[in-house]
């Protein structure tokens, strides 16, 4: 096999390669995204006494 080709097909594999794992990376990062959206429980906020007796 000639080493030009033997080189174009390893780094034809490489390409392939990082690109199936760029692919996977932005699958795995929305995915983890969306789950802790929807883990997330509304905060409830409540204002002390002290400060809905001065708005009064």
């Amino acid at each position: 096999m000639d080493q030009t080709l033997e080189l174009s097909v390893w780094l034809g594999i490489a390409g392939v390669a990082l690109v199936c794992a760029r692919i996977l990376l932005w699958r795995t990062r929305r995915i983890l995204s969306r789950s802790r959206h929807e883990a997330r429980v509304p905060e409830v906020r409540h204002a002390p006494a002290s400060v809905t007796k001065l708005a009064s």
